[in-house]
């Protein structure tokens, strides 16, 4: 295993497993700087605000490197992190995330790390279901909850094979632009689809 990839794991592992918040200053130079946690650069001992943050919310962290590639001082890869809430440890949560991080001689100079943030909020009860499919949807959220509801109801008779991707959405905005009809399961089967 290269030595760049080492000293990402064990980034990870001492400040986010063991919750070890001086490895982010021992791990990065002076002046080093993150993105991702903020809209900003923000040099790199600000992370342990965020990292506390988090640690309010969830416990017994594991972050896994799901694969990475490497091009001299630079290293990019796809992690995934899996812990327990910490108001009730039986309940699981798990996002996915990408991370670039960039190093000179054994140490961090910077790193830009994208979590899914909003999907651990929805596991975690902070944010409501399907938040970015109602934020992108051109109809306003009540017609979304509408629309989610009866769903439900016509996936139960056998549209399963609907939910999800482009189907689902081509088909909630035809509902849409057809008045949002009552009977749901009628209006996807006229549309061409056959229940499974």
């Amino acid at each position: 295993m290269k030595d760049q990839l080492k000293i990402i794991q064990a980034w990870l592992q001492t400040v986010w497993s063991e919750n070890d918040q001086r490895n982010v200053y021992e791990t990065f130079i002076p002046k080093g700087r993150i993105l991702g946690f903020n809209m900003e650069w923000i040099q790199s001992w600000q992370v342990t605000d965020y990292h506390e943050a988090l640690l309010n919310l969830i416990t017994d962290i594991n972050i896994s490197i799901d694969n990475y590639i490497e091009q001299e001082d630079k290293i990019s890869m796809i992690c995934t992190l899996t812990a327990k809430q910490k108001r009730d440890k039986n309940i699981e949560v798990k996002m996915r995330g990408s991370a670039f991080f960039t190093k000179n001689k054994g140490i961090l100079i910077d790193a830009v790390i994208l979590w899914n943030f909003i999907d651990l909020y929805e596991q975690l009860g902070l944010l409501p279901f399907n938040t970015i499919l109602r934020a992108v949807s051109e109809s306003n959220l009540c017609y979304s909850e509408i629309f989610d509801e009866k769903w439900i109801k016509a996936s139960e008779k056998g549209y399963c094979d609907l939910i999800g991707g482009m189907e689902y959405n081509r088909v909630k905005q035809d509902w849409f632009d057809a008045g949002m009809p009552e009977n749901i399961s009628e209006f996807i089967h006229n549309l061409g689809f056959s229940s499974s």
